[in-house]
C-alpha cells in the first residue's frame, strides 16, 4: 500500500488539445497608410452588418432609475436607514396586546372593515360547475 511505498507515480493521459485558431490577416487601418491616397480619404467605412451574435462594443451607461436601490454600495442615505429600539418594540407589543384584549372581550375589532358590513365574497364565482 502506500505506507510500504511512500508516494504513488502519477499516471496521468493528457488529453490531446486543439491547435490555436490561425489568426485571420489584417487589413491595414486607415490612419497607418502613409501613402495618403484620396480614394480612401472620401470612402466612408461602413461598419459590418450586425449579426445576433454582435455586441455593443460600448455599453450603454446604466440607467440610474432601473438600478435596484438596495444594491447600490455604499452608505445609506440618512434618512432611508431604520433601527429597531427595544421601547418602541415594547410599546407597539403592549399596544397590540391591548388590542387582542378587547376583540377577545367584544367580539368586535376596534377598527371595524371598511364598508357597510363585512366583505362578502362577490356572486358568481365558483357557483357554476361543469361537468366534464
Amino acid at each position: 500500500g502506500i505506507a510500504r511505498a511512500g508516494t504513488l507515480p502519477l499516471r496521468n493521459v493528457p488529453f490531446p488539445r486543439r491547435q490555436p485558431t490561425p489568426e485571420p490577416p489584417s487589413l491595414p487601418e486607415p490612419g497607418a497608410d502613409s501613402s495618403g491616397s484620396p480614394s480612401h480619404e472620401n470612402q466612408e467605412e461602413k461598419p459590418p452588418p450586425p449579426t445576433e451574435f454582435d455586441f455593443d462594443d460600448e455599453p450603454l451607461p446604466p440607467n440610474p432609475a432601473l438600478i435596484d436601490r438596495r444594491r447600490t454600495p455604499g452608505p445609506p442615505s440618512r434618512g432611508q436607514k431604520r433601527e429597531a429600539r427595544l421601547d418602541k418594540v415594547l410599546q407597539d407589543m403592549k399596544r397590540h396586546k391591548k388590542l387582542e384584549e378587547q376583540i377577545l372581550r367584544t367580539g368586535r375589532d376596534l377598527f371595524p372593515p371598511e364598508g357597510p358590513e363585512s366583505p362578502k365574497r362577490p356572486p358568481g364565482l365558483f357557483l357554476r360547475h361543469r361537468k366534464f
